[in-house]
């Protein structure tokens, strides 16, 4: 146990350093202080001053009784000597205390290491973990599925025996997890964090697991049979660990083991396949749903880049939202295809726990237009990649970028490839953006709302902060001034390209 650890922990009064060559020294035991000691490194030596062993470089010692003057400390540079004025009786019982905890955690981790070596699985890690930490706890996946649960657990509340006979999390129990920012605060720490509700028997500690940086399960522990220690938190800590290894070596993530779904995927992506009635037989033989309602979604993580078995763990993760779809790692991103329903779309759910995974996980997406048949997939994802791009330059603070958004900026990133994009642009929003800048007028901000929301105005103006007159006023106003004839269906199209060619220009 570090020295500096051990004296926090211990919380002695008034501790001075006296003086410090590592306070990160490691201590194994301690032993009253004897002067005629060959003192050794590792050791935690206690006593006053006189009692102490002769100092050596490197040693620790905690002086008890009067405090030195300094003049009573030339001899002891190089080493590591505190004081306390906490009375001896109790230094010695919170040192004894503090290592027989460390030596506790230090055979319970083994206990654990142990316990995933047999190869019997998650649960039994997880009866082992409950032996050891002496409170029962509950592990589940990112789509609220139990994976495992101690018994004893289910006998402390009837939602949690209910729990463990559907499989699930109740949505209950996931609303008021939600509500507290359980899972909010966990990742924030980065470490094991416990709440306890003010109605509430009993306390949880909430930790998070991870694989190669994805967010793969949760555990809770329920403090109903012991209150947690500082210790608990670092042993759910290291169980974490242990649970995401468990899980890989189990290949729980293995929904999409066969390769033939991600070669025709990237076939159709390298644009190998040419001919409509072959995409159609391959995919029947995979059994791949096919509708008018098709999708290409690309997963991007511009930290590290994505690599296999991450790419496993977003995809098992994506699959419970996207239940139709097929993933391939291509060019050093996630690509998705998927199928909705002929009269249907990603519903707000779905939107929503895309979002909230994606975000959690530091991962982007962009989303392509809808397409209809396999050959038009190459497309698609052509779509998707200057989504991405646009969007980061445009929105850079979103997680999602979907093609229909950015679909104008993409026309002016063409058509600049022929001519200046100026010249493409209306002369009077040009004059109007100038006026701004002139101005310092918000007619070209409120210009791009009331389009954004045309049938909607008192949107356009909560979204500038506005009333709703003042919206009508100023758009009174531009119309008089720059001659805009925004009641044209063609004029307002033609004014909407030139907004976002303007942002492009910028």
């Amino acid at each position: 146990m570090e020295l500096f650890r051990l004296l926090e922990e211990a919380q002695f009064k008034d501790v001075t350093w006296l003086r410090s060559v590592d306070r990160q020294a490691e201590i194994e035991t301690f032993l009253p202080a004897d002067n005629d000691d060959a003192p050794e490194i590792g050791v935690l030596y206690v006593g006053q001053l006189e009692q102490l062993p002769p100092p050596r470089f490197g040693i620790s010692c905690l002086c008890i009784g009067p405090r030195p003057d300094e003049d009573q400390l030339p001899a002891w540079e190089g080493v590591n000597l505190v004081w306390t004025s906490s009375p001896p009786e109790n230094v010695i019982r919170q040192v004894s205390q503090c290592l027989s905890q460390q030596y506790r955690y230090q055979s319970a981790c083994g206990e654990l290491v142990g316990a995933l070596s047999t190869g019997r699985g998650l649960q039994h890690l997880l009866d082992c973990a409950y032996r050891v930490l002496g409170n029962p706890m509950i592990v589940v996946d990112t789509s609220y599925k139990i994976l495992a649960i101690n018994s004893d657990l289910t006998l402390q509340r009837a939602d949690l025996t209910r729990q463990k006979d559907v499989g699930y999390m109740l949505d209950a129990n996931i609303n008021a997890m939600k509500r507290a920012k359980l899972y909010e605060c966990a990742r924030q720490f980065h470490y094991p964090y416990y709440n306890k509700e003010p109605d509430a028997a009993h306390g949880w500690i909430t930790a998070l697991v991870y694989s190669d940086g994805i967010e793969v399960a949760q555990i809770g522990v329920m403090d109903c049979n012991r209150p947690f220690t500082h210790y608990d938190f670092e042993l759910v800590n290291f169980l974490c660990r242990l649970v995401a290894l468990e899980l890989q070596k189990n290949d729980f993530y293995g929904n999409n083991v066969s390769l033939q779904h991600s070669v025709l995927l990237a076939d159709l992506l390298n644009g190998n396949v040419t001919d409509g009635e072959t995409a159609t037989v391959r995919s029947a033989q995979l059994g791949w749903t096919l509708t008018d309602n098709m999708y290409i979604i690309t997963v991007f993580d511009q930290r590290f880049g994505v690599f296999d078995r991450k790419a496993r763990l977003v995809s098992e993760a994506l699959h419970s939202l996207l239940p139709n779809s097929r993933w391939v790692i291509y060019d050093n991103k996630i690509v998705y295809f998927t199928a909705y329903p002929a009269d249907g779309a990603a519903d707000d759910k779905t939107n929503t726990g895309l979002l909230e995974y994606l975000s959690k996980n530091k991962l982007r997406a962009a989303i392509s237009g809808r397409f209809k048949t396999l050959l038009e997939l190459r497309c698609a994802y052509q779509q998707s990649l200057a989504a991405f791009e646009l969007g980061c330059r445009v929105s850079p603070d979103r997680t999602v970028y979907n093609y229909r958004d950015y679909l104008p900026y993409h026309i002016g990133e063409l058509l600049s490839q022929h001519a200046p994009l100026g010249s493409f642009c209306r002369p009077n929003v040009i004059r109007l953006a100038e006026y701004d800048r002139a101005n310092q007028t918000q007619y070209l901000a409120t210009l791009t709302s009331y389009l954004k929301y045309a049938e909607t105005p008192h949107k356009a103006a909560d979204e500038l902060f506005i009333h709703k007159n003042t919206l009508f006023y100023r758009i009174r106003q531009i119309k008089e001034r720059f001659g805009l004839r925004l009641e044209d269906g063609s004029e307002r199209m033609r004014i909407g390209l030139t907004l976002a060619f303007l942002q492009l220009m910028q």
